[in-house]
C-alpha cells in the first residue's frame, strides 16, 4: 500500500472542516453555492449538495476526475477556460462567468469563484471551487431575441465570444447599486461598441411632454467627435417617421444616411458626421422611453444581426436597471 502524503491528510482536515459534525454538514449543505474541492492534481474530492442540485452529478460519479471534463462543451468560452488553467498553475484566486453542462446536456450559466487551498506552513493542498447559477436571472433580463438564436446557428464562434459580452454585462447590471449605473452603462457602451467595431454608441431618452429626446450617455472611438453635450432637448418635428417606428417597438436602421428620404433626419444626421445609424426602442410596458444605437462616421455601413441582436438585449437590460 502506498504510503498517504502529508499534503492529502492535510486536504483530508479541510474537507472534514465542512462536515466534521451534522450541523456543519448541515450548513455545507444549505448554502445556495455550489462547493467543489479539487486536490493538487485538480481531481474532484468533495462536493456539497448544492453542487449536485445545480450539476446533477453525486459525488461517486465525479470523484477523482477534473472538472472540466464533465462540466464544460462545445459552446464553453475557451479564452475563459484558458484564464481558468492558467490561474490554476500559478495557484491563485480567479472568477469568471462560464457556460457549463449540466449532467442532462442543458447549458446554465454560472458565477465561478476558485480559490486555492494551503496548509498552516503555506503548502498547496488543492482548490476549492464556488459556483451559483446565475441563468433564471440572465434570462430574465435578457430575453435573446430570435436573430440572436439565427445568428448562434450560423456562426458558433461568434456566439461564443457575443453571448459571453451579453453575460458579462448583464451580471454587471444585476448586481448594480444606484450609485454605479451611470459608471456601468458608460463601460457597457464602450465594451459593447469595442466589440463591433463602430465610432459611437449611445442612448437616448423621449421626452414627450416637450416633444424631445436628449442624449443621456455616450461614448465614441477614438478620433471620433463626440456630440452629448450639443444633443440635449433635441425637437422631434421633421422625425415623425422614426418616433413612430419606436413607439411601435421597431429598429431604425439607416445604412446609407446620404439616401434617407426625411431632409430633417438626414440634416441633423449629416451634422454630427453619421454615415449609418442603428437606434433600437428602449419599451417598458408597451411604452417606449427612449432608444440606444451604434453611428458609422468612418464609412457606411450595414448593421448586422449580431449588431442587432446585442442592442435589442442591452435595451432590455437598460430598461430593467430603471
Amino acid at each position: 500500500m502506498s504510503p498517504v502524503s502529508p499534503d492529502a491528510v492535510a486536504l483530508d482536515a479541510e474537507i472534514r472542516k465542512w462536515t466534521a459534525s451534522p450541523i456543519e454538514r448541515s450548513l455545507a449543505d444549505s448554502v445556495r453555492h455550489g462547493i467543489m474541492i479539487t486536490d493538487v492534481r485538480r481531481r474532484v474530492v468533495w462536493i456539497n449538495a448544492a453542487f449536485t442540485e445545480i450539476s446533477g452529478y453525486e459525488l461517486e460519479e465525479i470523484a477523482g476526475r477534473k472538472p472540466g471534463s464533465f462540466m464544460q462543451g462545445p459552446d464553453t468560452d475557451p479564452a475563459a477556460v484558458a484564464r481558468i488553467h492558467m490561474a490554476l498553475e500559478q495557484a491563485r484566486p480567479i472568477c469568471e462567468h462560464l457556460l457549463n453542462y449540466r449532467k442532462d446536456g442543458e447549458t446554465l450559466w454560472i458565477r465561478l469563484r476558485i480559490d486555492p487551498i494551503r496548509s498552516d506552513d503555506g503548502n498547496l493542498l488543492g482548490f476549492v471551487g464556488s459556483s451559483v447559477d446565475v441563468t433564471n436571472g440572465l434570462v430574465k433580463w435578457t430575453h435573446f431575441p430570435r436573430s440572436a438564436a439565427r445568428l448562434a446557428r450560423s456562426a458558433p464562434g461568434f456566439r461564443s465570444r457575443l453571448l459571453t459580452l451579453i453575460v458579462e454585462i448583464t451580471t454587471d447590471f444585476i448586481d448594480a447599486g444606484i450609485d454605479r449605473k451611470d459608471a456601468l452603462i458608460e463601460a457597457a457602451l464602450s465594451r459593447v461598441g469595442s466589440f463591433f467595431g463602430v465610432d459611437r454608441a449611445f442612448i437616448f431618452a423621449y421626452d414627450f411632454d416637450t416633444r424631445s429626446c436628449s442624449n443621456t450617455h455616450e461614448w465614441v472611438s477614438e478620433g471620433t467627435v463626440p456630440f452629448k453635450d450639443t444633443l440635449q432637448e433635441v425637437p422631434m418635428e421633421g422625425m415623425e417617421e422614426w418616433l413612430e417606428a419606436h413607439l411601435d417597438g421597431r429598429i431604425v436602421s439607416i445604412p446609407d444616411v446620404s439616401a434617407c428620404e426625411s431632409e430633417r433626419a438626414r440634416s441633423l444626421l449629416e451634422m454630427q458626421g453619421i454615415k449609418s445609424v442603428l437606434a433600437v426602442p428602449m419599451m417598458a410596458d408597451g411604452a417606449c422611453l427612449g432608444f440606444v444605437g451604434f453611428d458609422g462616421v468612418r464609412e457606411a455601413r450595414a448593421f448586422t444581426g449580431g449588431e442587432i441582436a446585442l442592442l435589442q438585449v442591452f435595451a432590455k437590460n437598460l430598461v430593467a436597471l430603471g
